[in-house]
């Protein structure tokens, strides 16, 4: 197995694609990570700024997709809210989206 393996490792290429991916959007539990000057906007530095903004009398309303999964990662202070959409009908969903927002603005 050691022979094959070594074999093995001779004939791939080394490909970081997947881990660079993976680190972009890797929100660290409880710490988001920093970003640089002049460095694209990543999901994992938008999430910092976010986590940033809120507090006990703030609502965080996720569309779908991937910012349903990346509301997940937010650790919401005591008393912040949370709605989170399944899209079923475009036009539907963003009508909900809206009519939430507004009727958990006016209960809070």
């Amino acid at each position: 197995m050691k022979d094959f393996l070594s074999a093995l490792a001779k004939r791939i290429k080394k490909n970081n694609t997947a881990y660079e991916n993976y680190y972009r959007i890797f929100v660290p539990e409880g710490l988001p990570v920093k970003s640089q000057p002049r460095e694209p906007l990543r999901v994992n530095v938008l999430c910092k700024h976010i986590q940033n903004m809120l507090s006990g009398d703030t609502a965080v309303i996720a569309e779908t997709g991937d910012s349903w999964f990346n509301c997940q990662k937010l650790k919401l202070p005591k008393g912040c809210g949370a709605l989170k959409h399944v899209q079923f009908n475009r036009a539907v969903h963003i009508l909900n989206s809206v009519t939430n927002f507004i009727g958990k603005r006016n209960a809070v």
